[in-house]
């Protein structure tokens, strides 16, 4: 399944996604996808956008099972109303990539601060 195997490699930055979304930049990398920040050409706003990247040697039953999983976590964070959870925006497949768009939070990596005490430790996570 060729489109399956597009979603294996990962974008590099600066190209577009969508003939909407161009690259800026990569914030990051977990075990299911990478996210970058976008501007949006349609709404002249910056984003972020997490795309699906497979392992390479994922099978085509655990390509689209991951497909699924990345579409339902889309709906699920659409459901969510709060103003403590990130608003999601768009949800599309580009060269057979599944992608969806986000609000972009100015911020920085929790990895890069000093060791934070309990205290205000448990008050972050409560937020």
């Amino acid at each position: 399944m060729r489109e399956m195997a597009v979603a294996r490699r990962e974008r590099s930055v600066a190209t577009r996604i969508s003939d909407r979304y161009t690259v800026e930049a990569k914030l990051g990398h977990g075990g299911m996808g990478a996210v970058y920040r976008v501007h949006d050409d349609a709404r002249d706003r910056p984003l972020a956008l997490k795309q699906l990247v497979l392992p390479e040697d994922a099978s085509d039953e655990q390509a689209l099972g991951a497909q699924l999983r990345f579409r339902r976590e889309f709906h699920t964070m659409a459901s969510l109303v709060h103003p403590r959870i990130i608003d999601v925006f768009d949800y599309g497949v580009d060269r057979g990539t599944p992608y969806y768009t986000m609000e972009l939070l100015d911020g920085q990596d929790l990895a890069d601060l000093d060791q934070v005490p309990a205290q205000q430790a448990c008050a972050l996570l409560r937020d």
